[in-house]
């Protein structure tokens, strides 16, 4: 017996419950927005520590000396983006943990699952097995059939040599 292996029986009520919480979860968050690839390259981003460090200083800044900003910046404004992005920080922590606990049990439940599926199909497929069982292990097989790849054009060997002279990157 592997020692990850787990051992849970199917509860509906229980996966219905996990489900609603996860929701209301995300009706908590009800600012959550999803950003396009060209969002998320082109916005700065806080990403290190230090950047963090200097994000923080210049709200103390600009806290302390408010007379010298321009007026279309918001000091509660900009307290109250570092103070969500630190929580959602948190929160952002916690979640990546969790995922990777439902990534690796779902791993290791799949797991089970085909080696237990494999185990079938060995004992369908045995000598052993009466001819009922051999019309399943036929369907079961249909599994562990290779597709054939696709023939790769042929070229001959006057087209496969380039024509293009290739740049040495060395000065001469």
């Amino acid at each position: 017996m592997n020692a990850n292996e787990v051992n849970v029986s199917v509860v509906t009520q229980e996966q219905e419950d996990a489900k609603a919480a996860l929701e209301a979860f995300r009706q908590k968050l009800p600012y959550l927005i999803n950003l396009t690839i060209e969002d998320r390259r082109s916005m700065p981003k806080i990403g290190d520590k230090e950047r963090l460090a200097f994000v923080r200083r210049a709200l103390d800044v600009a806290e302390q000396h408010p007379d010298v900003l321009p007026g279309f910046l918001s000091v509660n404004q900009m307290r109250s983006d570092v103070q969500q992005f630190e929580f959602l920080s948190s929160i952002e922590l916690a979640v990546t943990q969790l995922l990777q606990q439902i990534e690796d049990t779902r791993m290791q439940i799949g797991s089970q699952a085909l080696t237990a599926a494999r185990t079938v199909y060995a004992s369908a497929k045995s000598k052993y097995a009466g001819p009922a069982v051999k019309t399943a292990a036929d369907e079961l097989s249909k599994h562990f059939e290779r597709k054939p790849k696709a023939a790769a054009p042929e070229t001959s060997g006057a087209e496969a040599q380039s024509t293009v002279p290739i740049a040495s990157t060395h000065g001469t």
